[in-house]
């Protein structure tokens, strides 16, 4: 019997190499994409084919889906408008193309919650502050409109995306968010992606993605620095500096886009999903014990507040 192979497009970065971990561990060949050379195997050896692409040359993509019986895509356009567009949209047409001509039977994508809650104004208007969220809901009309089967995630916030906030000693965060989240933990989240692959009820769906608690951001972040990161000084910049200082630096004036349409974002009931894959089990605290087990070695620094 042949063992099927799924190739996974964005499979570095902090929600890629869970998927493909979890793909490995559970018996599937894998494939990784990546614009530089070697970069896949120096992270997970011999165990991973890979494939030099870039989402943004349609021509590269041909080879590197070529024999695969499914496609993961996980993407991050940014940092401006154009670049969520060129990369989060045309990539995935770009994909989408390149999946129909090497005849694969299987796409799954990680698309983002606030999706659902797009108005009919909201996509009207590319140019508002929810071009993140356009950009996402195009590329999936693409794979929607493909022929090919599929299976959509409108995830939530990720715990682990507090990392990308930490500059050697340092997370820089930005003050004044107020709302709450059902944090969810990317490797739970891989462990569905690779469950779509195997079960037909996930057949040509879309699955909202909650984590198991709900919690403020602001607590959130804290609980992560005190618990995993305790070797980080986080540092909450006020948004009346960053409104000043992107009148000299541009691409502040993107992120504060961003951080208004995550002001407005309320997520969406996930009943359907537990329903098909069970019940989260990662909360906060469980997973950044998990994480400062792994090192233990940190420093104790005390957190400001």
């Amino acid at each position: 019997m042949t063992i099927p192979l799924i190739t996974v497009i964005g499979g570095m970065g902090t929600l890629g190499q869970p998927v493909v971990s979890e793909l490995l561990a559970s018996g599937f060949r894998v494939r990784v994409v990546t614009t530089q050379a070697g970069k896949a195997r120096l992270r997970f050896g011999r165990r991973v084919e890979e494939a030099v692409a870039d989402v943004t040359q349609p021509a590269s993509l041909t080879e590197a889906v070529a024999g695969s019986f499914g496609v993961h895509i996980n993407l991050q356009g940014g940092p401006g408008r154009e670049d969520f567009f060129r990369i989060e949209t045309e990539g995935v047409r770009n994909i989408v193309k390149a999946c129909q001509e090497a005849n694969v039977e299987k796409i799954s994508y990680t698309s983002g919650m606030v999706v659902s809650r797009l108005s009919a104004s909201d996509l009207s208007d590319p140019d508002g502050i929810h071009y993140p969220a356009i950009a996402k809901y195009q590329a999936e009309r693409a794979i929607m409109g493909s022929g090919i089967d599929y299976t959509i995630f409108r995830s939530t916030s990720f715990i682990d995306t507090f990392q990308k906030f930490v500059r050697g000693r340092f997370a820089f965060l930005i003050g004044g968010f107020e709302g709450s989240f059902h944090w969810l933990c990317a490797r739970e989240y891989a462990q569905y992606v690779v469950q779509s692959y195997d079960r037909p009820e996930c057949r040509n769906r879309i699955f909202p993605v909650l984590g198991v608690e709900k919690i403020r951001y602001r607590d959130a972040q804290k609980v992560f620095f005190q618990c995993a990161r305790p070797d980080v000084i986080p540092l909450v910049v006020p948004r009346w500096i960053l409104r000043v200082m992107s009148l000299f630096i541009p691409p502040l004036r993107v992120a504060l886009r961003l951080v208004k349409a995550a002001d407005e974002f309320v997520e969406v009931e996930a009943a359907e999903t537990v329903f098909v894959f069970g019940q989260p089990q990662m909360s906060i605290s469980t997973y950044c014990s998990a994480l400062r087990s792994a090192d233990p070695t940190r420093t104790m620094h005390s957190i400001p507040g």
